[in-house]
């Protein structure tokens, strides 16, 4: 409220005299310039005018241009593009700002800065895939900032998220958010930041989605999900177990409530359609069981077949769970596996076997299994870069297992859209994934929408539709709103806090991302760096593209 209040009164000011609102806020160099600016202008009025002179007209016209911007600038301040690292993130996240505040030592604040992006702080800092890493500058200097090792060292701090107590609203609009995921859980908390009812409807007991049921303890704790999603419930209504279709039906909730948006994500495993398919497991369904703490028997020997994020947790799940020879086989190169790089690294380490460039064409067994047959896949895509594997029938091979996990993607599950409106208007629920404004008042989002991706772009895609919602229950109100919530980029303050800074920076080592040997159980496996090796590694940011302001 108080950056607000001074913005709005640097704007008055440079109303009513150009350039005084930026001198208000100390941005002298603006200010003068802004201010000289209206006098030679005012000048160049007083030579121009001899009469009627269209000359005149034009100069008048560039002087309330002139006048427009530089109240826009008093209120908004300097403009700074994006920082490669912040326009990689699909949550949205100012890395540059965090990554300051760290190196400056001031931890709380560079909590806080991820906090107005985002409530899950302590979950993006452990499970982003971070392709804010892959579009670091410093890359071209020694080696990537480790952005998401730095989020995931801010400690967790117990925050009002600036939202309302339950029951008082500003806006008298009601918004059911179906799926409590990461994309739902964003969608509803940033609706109720502009001060929505909101309610989510999630069908299992805990809210959370895949972060609850399906990524395992050693990635990520559930202790920190439950805190995070925690301060989510201080302003919104979750209604738990409850399921669309079966407790209350669509139609009911449309009547109900002033816009729907549909976020129950990906939770139907692909199928392979292949012999013996119904001896298998599912990665979701293993990865729910083994997160439930329920005994789960795998045998000696377990085959996973998948290249993706699933089929390595799944993988390294079963090692954890005792089995001696853990194997994943998937159709593409190693290089190209859909899977994180450095868990298909931490998977190599714990010495489960990968076989890349191989297909399963059979679950062999009679009424358990007892092998899988193998065809080399000579192209997992065609020319169109499409999904088609090719595969050379004259290469086979075999592998001798007890348990196989089929873990190849999955899909959105809409049976309750079935049964409520049925098939033909299905489609117009599903917006793409721009989350245009529709005119029904329903929307989806996430998963649901574009199939399995990371949490950080479910937690785009949740403040996309929430925008979306927004101008679509207010209109123009909503597009003022967003213009007038503007950044404000932490300014790093004192000389020798930014003595770090370096025109020409030299090779430096990046931080050493300490991590435990014993993998045995479910423990997690990143730890704890000292703060002091925290804000070294922080220093090493560029801090492009305003490094020198």
């Amino acid at each position: 409220m108080k950056d607000r209040k001074q913005r709005l009164i640097a704007s008055l000011l440079s109303f009513i005299i150009v350039g005084t609102g930026q001198l208000y806020r100390k941005r002298y160099a603006a200010g003068i310039s802004f201010l000289l600016l209206a006098v030679s202008s005012a000048l160049f009025f007083k030579i121009v005018w001899n009469g009627f002179n269209y000359a005149f007209f034009a100069v008048l016209f560039a002087w309330i241009v002139l006048w427009a911007v530089n109240i826009t600038d008093a209120y908004k301040g300097p403009f700074y593009p994006n920082a490669p690292c912040e326009d990689a993130c699909p949550a949205g996240i100012k890395a540059s700002d965090y990554v300051t505040l760290i190196a400056c030592g001031r931890f709380d604040e560079a909590f806080e800065s991820i906090l107005r992006k985002t409530p899950f702080v302590g979950i993006l800092g452990r499970v982003c895939h971070a392709p804010c890493e892959d579009k670091c500058s410093r890359s071209g200097v020694d080696t990537t900032i480790a952005i998401r090792y730095l989020k995931r060292s801010l400690e967790f701090k117990v925050q009002s998220l600036e939202l309302k107590d339950k029951g008082e609203f500003r806006i008298q609009k009601k918004i059911a958010v179906i799926g409590g995921g990461p994309c739902g859980l964003t969608c509803a908390y940033e609706l109720r930041k502009k001060g929505y009812s909101v309610i989510i409807f999630e069908r299992e007991k805990e809210p959370g989605g895949m972060l609850v049921q399906c990524i395992p303890e050693y990635r990520l704790p559930i202790d920190i999900v439950k805190q995070e999603i925690e301060l989510i419930e201080k302003g919104i209504e979750i209604k738990r177990c409850i399921e669309i279709g079966r407790d209350i039906s669509f139609e009911d909730i449309e009547r109900e409530f002033d816009a729907v948006f549909i976020a129950t994500g990906a939770g139907m495993s692909n199928r392979l359609e292949i012999e013996g398919e119904n001896l298998a497991h599912y990665g979701l369904d293993f990865l729910k069981l083994t997160k439930s703490k329920e005994q789960v028997e795998l045998g000696t020997s377990v085959v996973v077949i998948g290249g993706g994020d699933v089929a390595i947790d799944v993988a390294r799940s079963a090692k954890r769970l005792g089995a001696s020879r853990v194997c994943v086989v998937c159709l593409e190169s190693i290089e190209n596996m859909p899977a994180k790089k450095s868990e298909i690294d931490e998977a190599i380490k714990e010495r489960i076997e990968i076989r890349h460039g191989w297909g399963v064409s059979q679950i062999s067994g009679k009424t358990q299994v007892s092998g899988v047959k193998l065809v080399k896949c000579t192209s997992a895509f065609d020319q169109e870069d499409s999904f088609n594997p090719s595969f050379d029938e004259n290469t086979r091979d075999s592998i001798d297992c007890n348990t196989v996990i089929i873990a190849i993607g999955q899909q959105g599950e809409f049976n309750f859209l079935h049964n409520s409106i049925g098939t033909s208007k299905m489609g117009t629920l599903l917006v793409d994934k721009h989350m245009r404004t529709n005119k029904s008042g329903v929307f989806a989002g996430g998963d649901a929408v574009i199939g399995p991706s990371s949490v950080a772009e479910a937690i785009g895609a949740g403040k996309l539709a929430a925008k979306s919602i927004d101008r679509y229950l207010r209109g123009w109100k909503a597009k003022l709103d967003n213009w007038l919530d503007f950044d404000e980029r932490p300014h790093i303050g004192k000389v020798e806090e930014a003595a770090w800074l370096e025109k020409n920076p030299k090779e430096q080592t990046g931080i050493r991302i300490p991590l435990i040997e014993d993998r045995s159980d479910f423990k997690e496996i990143e730890t704890n760096s000292a703060k002091e090796e925290v804000i070294k590694e922080a220093k090493r940011c560029l801090r492009c593209p305003y490094r020198f302001w």
